[in-house]
């Protein structure tokens, strides 16, 4: 296998993501209400080491720990860190002053 010199910095890889807005303009452009929500495909964020320095996330490494160590057995890169962002929904209401 390959030695790292040093380590590799934190990358975010990108997440596919659905958003929803939906506005209404009232009393002659004075209020507006607007009503949405984020994330609704329920995507994960996955924050990584980019092990193969190629500014991608590829495979995750899978390990097996025998005899005390742990060992490689595939991937290229090291999940650091992989919630489930959680879905949000929001109202917002904002008026005009002439």
């Amino acid at each position: 296998g390959s030695t790292l010199t040093e380590i590799p910095d934190m990358r975010i890889a990108a997440q596919q993501s659905l958003n929803l807005q939906i506005s209404q303009k009232l009393f002659k452009n004075t209020l507006l209400v607007a009503a949405g929500a984020r994330n609704l495909t329920g995507s994960r964020t996955t924050m990584y080491q980019d092990l193969n320095a190629n500014q991608k996330f590829d495979n995750a490494i899978k390990t097996r720990v025998s005899n005390g160590g742990a060992f490689a057995l595939e991937g290229t890169d090291l999940i650091y860190w992989n919630p489930t962002v959680l879905r949000s929904y929001y109202l917002s209401i904002s008026y005009n002053i002439r």
